[in-house]
């Protein structure tokens, strides 16, 4: 019985938290959405994760856009394998860029960061792509964007 309970509710628990991902966030003290985990390779031997994350840092005026590539097994991926962009947008627009950052040493989880110390009352989402080197250069993957973040002034 125990056994079928787990079985069932398990696949529901986590049927309501992917649900309530995907809608926007109040922007309450240390607010966090991540967007919907994307996976690609294998590119020179590698697999990875991407992903968008924005981020209301609690102080009342701060907002970050993260863009996340990770190795799917763990696995140290060498030095400058791993790329990522990230942006931030207000309203639709993009008010922030963090530019193409690339793991420095053997790594296996790499984040670019961009943020905005001064915000307004608006929806904010971070967006961004991922890069794999494929032996002669860069392969380009999109990232996916994470829900909005809603910031109210009080």
């Amino acid at each position: 019985m125990k056994r079928n309970l787990k079985k069932n509710v398990l696949p529901f628990i986590l049927g309501i938290l992917l649900g309530i991902s995907v809608l926007p966030v109040a922007a309450l003290p240390y607010s966090t959405a991540t967007g919907s985990m994307g996976s690609y390779g294998p590119v020179s031997g590698y697999s990875y994760y991407n992903d968008s994350t924005i981020s209301n840092w609690g102080t009342g005026n701060g907002i970050n856009a993260k863009e996340m590539v990770a190795t799917q097994n763990g696995s140290l991926a060498p030095t400058g394998y791993m790329g990522a962009l990230c942006w931030l947008y207000k309203s639709g627009i993009i008010i922030r860029t963090a530019n193409w950052k690339y793991n420095q040493e053997p790594d296996n989880l790499m984040l670019n960061i961009t943020d905005s110390n001064y915000v307004s009352a608006s929806d904010y989402y971070a967006d961004g792509e991922t890069r794999a080197y494929n032996g002669n250069g860069y392969t380009t993957y999109s990232g996916y964007q994470s829900p909005y973040l809603v910031y109210e002034n009080n």
